[in-house]
């Protein structure tokens, strides 16, 4: 794999998944800052302290992936795919409604895509911990 960044790597070597793993902790790390932004801007105290605890849990995450704890891929994966499920249906919901308008619509696809791309890293790290842990290093 050498220094190529891939979204999904072939997983052959215990370096291919040791740099799987790693790259996974960008886009959690991303994640997390992302929602540790967006829980400041909710009213609610409960609510905002829920945003932010889950966004530096993630921050957390992803600097740990990034220094090679491939133990914590599997549950960042967790947060990171209910996030984008949760995306995928609220998505779902605002267009259904139709309150949209062609500005919006075009950048909730990009911030979809832009997800779905972060998820594919994700689980590509989640292959690299599964790789690690069936050869025992």
């Amino acid at each position: 794999m050498g220094d190529r960044i891939t979204v999904w790597p072939r997983i052959e070597t215990a370096q291919t998944a040791r740099q799987a793993v790693r790259m996974a902790g960008l886009p959690v790390f991303l994640f997390g800052l992302a929602t540790a932004f967006s829980g400041l801007t909710f009213s609610d105290p409960a609510t905002m302290l829920t945003q932010l605890g889950i966004g530096v849990v993630l921050i957390v995450f992803g600097f740990a992936l990034r220094s090679h704890v491939a133990g914590l891929a599997p549950l960042a994966a967790l947060f990171v795919i209910g996030s984008f499920a949760w995306s995928l249906w609220s998505a779902g919901a605002v267009l259904w409604l139709g309150l949209l308008y062609l500005p919006s619509l075009l950048l909730l696809l990009m911030m979809l895509l832009f997800m779905g791309v972060c998820t594919l890293f994700v689980l590509s790290g989640v292959r690299g911990w599964w790789w690690l842990r069936q050869s025992g290093d």
